[in-house]
């Protein structure tokens, strides 16, 4: 499952995902916990998460939990902006 059919053009998840990120998305799991350090791009994969299994799955429902409703502002909805406009870059997506 490295590479997912979307419209015309395959995604690489390891290209969207990025380097190690790409096999720890594929695995099945309830629920996930990051816990890492500042800047380790824990926002950024789970938008990108989010974003492409919203396409995929038509049940697919998230809840994203922060310490500090600021950072919702700041980090949550611009990562998954971002997200979106990845997908859309690489798979042609409008």
């Amino acid at each position: 499952m490295n590479k997912i059919l979307a419209l015309n053009k395959s995604l690489s998840l390891r290209r969207y995902f990025g380097k190690n990120y790409d096999e720890f998305i594929t695995l099945k799991k309830l629920y996930t916990i990051f816990k890492t350090g500042k800047s380790a791009k824990k926002s950024t994969e789970i938008a990108r998460y989010i974003v492409l299994m919203a396409f995929l799955d038509q049940r697919f429902c998230a809840v994203v939990l922060r310490k500090v409703l600021l950072d919702h502002e700041k980090s949550t909805f611009p990562a998954i902006i971002k997200a979106f406009n990845r997908l859309q870059e690489q798979t042609g997506y409008n």
